[in-house]
């Protein structure tokens, strides 16, 4: 069985489809209990059953696990599907994380990535308005995606997932449920490059967000957030990176004294980051910015 995970719009869906095609794969069926949308009409692998027939399911042991689902309702993949050898599955990293130590030896796990500015073009050309792709992309640079295993692959480029799919299908020969395997690069490796030294007419929200997602996996490595010293620490490394972004792009943030709230100009347009930045652990390691009223 074939896991497909990895970052909001990095093209998780796309690479799944072509994996399926490429391998011969069937989707999972995915037994539900939300309401039917319009686009799960060509989604011939939902079950949308009641929440009487789940629980029915749930208590004989049916379900390999449960998850609840962004759209409302239960969501349950059957315990069989999981030791098939044809069988292939997208999930989100969060739920992959909480189910990993429960995966069979024969399940390989593909995580797909790709640029921050990629991802925000294809949100902002799928209706999302540019405040909400900086909202989605923003409270994500503080998510951990650390995989354990698998193979990891960039999908920056726009050619409908094409080389990414190469790439993992030549890495599956070397798969072991032991190391992350790099995915050979679509274009150049990205993993050390600071995304400042983007083409000029790259624009400072694309900027932004790509130099923050690399400054907090910077973070994340030199800090121990397990340890009140070192979410100190690492909430003063992020106000000196945003610093250091403002003097190299001469962009401006402002200060609200009255709700403690810090904002970032780019492009013209304000943008509201989290109020008194402060790293807090979350279970699998992750952290997050919280607010004062949170805390």
């Amino acid at each position: 069985m074939l896991l497909v995970t990895g970052r909001k719009y990095s093209g998780k869906s796309t690479i799944k489809n072509r994996l399926a095609r490429e391998k011969k794969l069937k989707n999972v069926t995915v037994y539900t209990t939300r309401k039917k949308m319009p686009q799960d009409v060509m989604k011939k692998y939902y079950r949308f059953i009641t929440s009487q027939e789940f629980e029915k399911m749930k208590e004989q042991g049916k379900f390999k696990f449960v998850t609840t689902n962004s759209l409302g309702g239960l969501s349950g993949f059957l315990s069989s599907d999981f030791e098939r050898s044809d069988t292939i599955l997208e999930l989100d990293f969060s739920t992959l994380m909480a189910i990993i130590g429960e995966l069979p030896q024969s399940c390989k796990v593909v995580f797909v990535d790709a640029a921050t500015g990629v991802r925000f073009d294809r949100m902002v050309k799928d209706t999302h308005s540019i405040p909400e792709a900086f909202n989605v992309l923003h409270t994500e640079n503080f998510k951990g995606y650390d995989l354990p295993f698998g193979i990891v692959v960039d999908n920056s480029l726009n050619d409908g997932g094409k080389a990414a799919t190469i790439n993992i299908l030549s890495s599956l020969e070397q798969y072991n449920n032991r190391d992350v395997i790099q995915a050979e690069s679509v274009k150049a490796k990205r993993k050390y490059i600071t995304p400042l030294a983007s083409p000029q007419d790259t624009t400072n929200i694309r900027k932004f967000l790509a130099y923050e997602q690399w400054a907090i996996q910077d973070i994340r490595r030199t800090c121990n957030l397990s340890s009140p010293d070192g979410r100190e620490f690492a909430k003063s490394m992020y106000r000196n990176y945003l610093s250091e972004f403002k003097s190299l792009t001469l962009t401006e943030t402002r200060f609200d004294s009255t709700s403690k709230e810090i904002s970032i100009i780019l492009d013209g347009m304000h943008f509201p980051l989290a109020k008194d930045e402060s790293f807090e652990p979350e279970t699998r390691g992750t952290s997050r910015v919280k607010s004062i009223r949170e805390r």
